[in-house]
């Protein structure tokens, strides 16, 4: 997920998104809290730990690619 920086954006902004996404980029597919978040955006988090573990569940059944992100995005 891309997430677009503006000008206006003010640096409180700035340094949550940077946050955010490092929690994605360093999340080791166990935790369920990153400590690097805050809990402005510890909500995202969860959701996206929950949609990566139930994709990996539905490729783990042979689902395919298409199939498993229709099964994550429905759980």
């Amino acid at each position: 997920e891309c997430q677009t920086m503006y000008i206006s954006d003010s640096m409180d902004d700035v340094e949550e998104s940077v946050r955010y996404h490092l929690a994605q980029v360093c999340w080791d597919g166990e935790e369920t809290r990153s400590p690097i978040l805050e809990d402005t955006y510890y909500h995202e988090f969860s959701t996206r730990i929950r949609f990566q573990r139930k994709y990996k569940e539905a490729i783990e059944q042979g689902k395919s690619d298409n199939e498993a992100h229709a099964f994550a995005c429905a759980a």
